[in-house]
């Protein structure tokens, strides 16, 4: 029975950050080891991820390449040893953001991060974070958000240690099989999503404290 309700419902419990970027991540990095650079990813470089994460990776980067996202790869020697992606809501209206959370105006929000086993523990994300957020606020965003789940206490530690918060607070995800309906539940925003059967869209109603209700129409 238990198996069954977790395939019709899943319930994903998450802390949720917003961040002030002009605080965020303003020490020194010093655990970077010599040699790592932090470069943006562009039209000349996107296909240096091939090597590290496969074929299938790329064609996802190129994706949000395309959709106006932004990258940054970490580099050891010339070879790409990790790579995050951040996408900025640059409209005057609450979205979804590529990961599923509620983006409000002026935010931006991070996700796809990822290090060669071999370099972790090293502070390559972090390096990579600062990067991205020198492109958000050269784009004049202030405010950076993003969640991690409640049971991931590395993620956490790593998280709290990068400074900057300005808010924290619990958010609840409950997601029906097929992910037909998604309802989303923190104290400053909330979201219900309702796939629309035979389209590629979604029609999404949203409020925040904010921009109060907001009624979106989500590609998927």
């Amino acid at each position: 029975m238990n198996k069954l309700i977790s395939h019709i419902l899943r319930i994903e419990k998450y802390i949720f950050r917003e961040r002030s970027l002009p605080m965020f991540e303003n020490h020194v990095l010093s655990k970077i080891p010599d040699g790592v650079s932090f470069v943006e990813v562009d039209s000349q470089n996107i296909d240096d991820v091939r090597e590290f994460r496969g074929e299938s990776v790329l064609r996802e980067f190129r994706k949000f390449y395309a959709a106006g996202f932004h990258g940054v790869y970490a580099y050891l020697e010339g070879v790409v040893i990790g790579h995050t992606w951040m996408e900025i809501n640059e409209t005057k209206v609450p979205r979804l953001s590529q990961e599923g959370f509620l983006l409000l105006p002026g935010e931006c929000g991070g996700w796809y991060a990822h290090v060669d086993k071999k370099c972790r523990g090293k502070r390559i994300v972090a390096g990579m974070r600062k990067r991205s957020n020198v492109k958000a606020k050269s784009l004049g965003c202030k405010k950076r958000i993003g969640h991690v789940l409640q049971d991931n206490e590395a993620a956490l530690h790593s998280s709290r240690r990068s400074g900057g918060i300005v808010y924290e607070t619990r958010a609840i995800v409950l997601k029906t099989g097929f992910r037909l309906i998604i309802i989303y539940k923190s104290d400053d925003r909330w979201f219900v999503f309702l796939r629309l059967l035979w389209f590629r869209n979604a029609i999404v109603i949203a409020w925040s404290k904010a921009y109060k209700f907001s009624f979106l129409l989500a590609k998927l």
